[in-house]
């Protein structure tokens, strides 16, 4: 699994590459516009054509993670509550705080990618719990999608890995971005 979130950086790499005329929602947002933030705004199926993009670019397959990977994934081999361990993400002397999250003090939109030293987990991945919830591949009987991770509009106690949140995944939203895995094969 990717270390980071997808940024605008490289988001806007991809648009530039394929001639995007569609931005995705809150593109030109001040609060959400530094190239190393996530992106933000991106339906589902954005993510999809972006993961497809990279993996032409990069030769490999790249890919949204089911539900079930992005959760091994953010635990870092261990049995934790949050990414970094069963601490508070507000509980952090050195600086109040282990992810992006409301009332964290630090940002009131999302973060830098990788902001959160003391939140990386085992495995050193970044911004697995606050930031943005992440896209997963996983779907519901009713269509909806799986997100993980919560974001910078959710309290404290909405970061844990084992939450989840469904929602119609045609739509963009300022608090949901993605992070690619790449697929291994056995040859």
């Amino acid at each position: 699994i990717d270390l980071y979130p997808v940024t605008n950086a490289l988001y806007r790499m991809y648009l530039e590459d394929t001639h995007t005329e569609a931005l995705p929602d809150y593109w030109d947002h001040p609060r959400f516009g530094h190239p190393d933030q996530p992106v933000v705004g991106v339906s589902y199926e954005e993510a999809v054509r972006f993961a497809s993009w990279l993996s032409d670019q990069l030769g490999v397959v790249k890919r949204l993670p089911t539900e079930a990977e992005w959760e091994k994934a953010a635990r870092g081999g261990r049995e934790v509550i949050f990414p970094w361990g069963d601490e508070s993400p507000d509980g952090n002397p050195r600086d109040g705080a282990r992810a992006n999250f409301n009332g964290n003090g630090r940002f009131d939109a999302t973060s830098p990618v990788g902001s959160y030293e003391d939140g990386k987990n085992a495995y050193g991945i970044f911004d697995m719990a606050g930031n943005v919830w992440e896209w997963t591949s996983t779907r519901q009987e009713n269509g909806s999608l799986i997100l993980k991770g919560g974001s910078w509009m959710d309290g404290p106690a909405d970061l844990r890995i084992s939450n989840r949140r469904e929602i119609d995944p045609s739509r963009g939203y300022a608090d949901v971005g993605f992070r690619l895995i790449r697929e291994v094969t056995n040859e």
